[in-house]
């Protein structure tokens, strides 16, 4: 399916010779492999990415500090208790961040999705960076599997995880 979509990019469907015609792609960049990375690596587009996070917190010995407590899951409150943590310490926390759209995803909120749906993840969905060779499983399907359980089997090797979608 992918090939199709590439070739249907470059051929006759999309003539770049129209200067009157308007294109606009917009996604996320799933894998370096995707349509709209190929889009992005053509010379005739404009290409913006843009990233949640735009720069990262300076004190990351508290950032590592607040993720223990985080994911302590011997721990009932450990959401709380992490929160509580950030509160406590919350300007040096956010010393140095920037993220592309506060009152959406503030910095804290970005920072439990790193953790909690895993580095790769965060890497492709939330900055538009994925990870080489990587595969990954869409954020909504996960979310799913979490809110019930899995029957065994369910996730085989020949289901696709990754795609042109």
């Amino acid at each position: 399916m992918h090939e199709g979509w590439v070739y249907a990019l470059n051929s006759a469907d999309v003539p770049t010779s129209l200067t009157y015609t308007d294109i606009v792609y917009i996604g996320t960049l799933l894998h370096y492999d995707a349509l709209l990375a190929n889009v992005a690596k053509n010379p005739e587009y404009e290409a913006v990415r843009y990233k949640g996070v735009i720069s990262f917190a300076t004190n990351t010995a508290l950032w590592d500090a607040w993720e223990r407590i985080f994911t302590d899951l011997e721990n009932p409150k450990h959401k709380e208790d992490a929160e509580d943590f950030f509160k406590a310490n919350e300007a040096e926390m956010l010393e140095g961040t920037a993220v592309l759209w506060e009152e959406k995803l503030p910095y804290y909120a970005l920072m439990v999705m790193r953790v909690s749906e895993g580095e790769a993840s965060f890497s492709s969905e939330i900055q538009n960076e994925p990870r080489p060779g990587e595969l990954r499983v869409r954020r909504g399907v996960v979310r799913l599997l979490r809110r019930r359980a899995a029957p065994p089997g369910l996730l085989r090797p020949e289901v696709p995880l990754c795609g042109g979608e």
